[in-house]
């Protein structure tokens, strides 16, 4: 396609709202984005290569080592890439025979088994016993339940009518804030108006659909971020629906076309510039005042119990990366039936006496010489301290 197409689609992209506020935090959905971008690029030329079909499985199975929707894109690796050959009369045409289509799958598997070896890594970095180690991932049974996500597997029952309504009804009131009617529009007339038979097309139209009913059925507040790829795929339809709106263009007013094509180019860059106040967060200190002021306020050999991700990863980072309050211990409570988090902390604390129960009372009961104190669920530096 033209440089206008994807340099509207490329700064329409980058500019989205939600893609923009992954790319500035510590989350894993900036660098899963970039390997499926990526994976898509090696899979989408025409042109056969050997060296293209094992880097297009190396990198699928490194997004997989990233995150698991990367599963979705599983159906590109028995993509056809076609050979092109010219026939007697002189008329070019694709062909893909079945030895060559399964030389070009041998390749893929291959590169996909070498990215899946990322995950080796897990339990030699357990191994080293870390205080957050998230699945204490020793022994088979807790790599499995690491790197099959079975602690996300119960948000994905719920198939109510009602429920998929109401998440149908966010998901398209989501795209209007991130795109807006006049980019919703665009996409929307050029993907069902002038849809072409292409694997660009094909492709496009498999992110969107996968990844939004998965954003859909998956029941967690934070859902929305699996959108990207959808994002992703809109992206190119406006561009692509933006130059055939000006390849269309009645012949007396060509004069019209570079005018438009700078205006929409001027207007997307001036609509980032316009976000950039929301998006900066360089003055946002909230977790870092949160956990200090909790931490510098608990009382001596305190066992503090937190609630919610936010506190608890907030202490953690301080407690465990800049070595703040090394006398004080830190349970969280969202993690307390887990199994393997006992083995954690019975590493991390082996000063701490724990009971079947990590309840306040219980943790009172078999420490009495530490204070228990339970923080709230939200960044307020609160909380309230029980001892025996």
């Amino acid at each position: 396609k033209s440089s206008y197409v994807a340099s509207i689609s490329t700064l329409l992209f980058g500019t989205f709202p939600l893609v923009w506020s992954q790319a500035i935090i510590t989350e894993v959905y900036a660098l899963q984005t970039l390997l499926s971008v990526v994976v898509i690029f090696l899979f989408i030329h025409d042109r056969e290569s050997h060296w293209r079909d094992f880097a297009g499985g190396l990198v699928l199975g490194l997004a997989l080592g990233v995150h698991l929707t990367a599963l979705f894109l599983l159906p590109l690796l028995f993509l056809k890439q076609p050979r092109q050959s010219t026939s007697a009369g002189g008329i070019a045409n694709l062909r893909v025979p079945w030895k060559a289509y399964f030389q070009q799958l041998k390749g893929r598997l291959f590169g996909l088994c070498l990215g899946l070896s990322v995950y080796l890594t897990l339990p030699l970095q357990a191994r080293n016993g870390a205080p957050v180690n998230w699945g204490n991932a020793v022994d088979w049974d807790g790599f499995w339940w690491l790197a099959s996500g079975t602690l996300y597997r119960d948000r994905l029952g719920n198939f109510s009518l009602d429920y998929l309504f109401a998440g149908t009804r966010l998901w398209s009131q989501f795209l209007i804030d991130q795109m807006g009617i006049l980019g919703l529009s665009i996409a929307l007339l050029y993907i069902v108006v002038f849809f072409r038979p292409s694997r660009l097309h094909f492709i496009t139209v498999w992110l969107a659909l996968t990844y939004s009913m998965f954003a859909i059925i998956y029941y967690s507040p934070d859902s929305y971020v699996y959108l990207i790829l959808p994002l992703f795929a809109f992206a190119i339809w406006i561009g692509q629906g933006c130059e055939y709106v000006l390849e269309k263009l009645p012949s007396k007013t060509t004069f019209l076309r570079p005018l438009l094509l700078t205006g929409s180019i001027v207007f997307v860059i001036a609509r980032a510039f316009w976000a950039i106040p929301v998006m900066d967060l360089s003055n946002n200190h909230t977790a870092e005042e949160y956990a200090q002021t909790v931490l510098d306020t608990l009382p001596e050999q305190a066992i503090i119990v937190t609630q919610g991700d936010e506190s608890t990863f907030a202490l953690w980072y301080f407690h465990y990366v800049n070595d703040l309050r090394p006398d004080v211990a830190i349970i969280s409570n969202g993690l307390s039936e887990l199994p393997w988090y006992r083995d954690v902390l019975t590493n991390t604390y082996p000063d701490l006496n724990l009971s079947e129960s990590l309840s306040v009372q219980s943790l009172v009961e078999f420490n009495p010489l530490r204070p228990v104190c339970m923080l709230g669920t939200d960044l307020q530096p609160q909380f309230e301290c029980y001892s025996n």
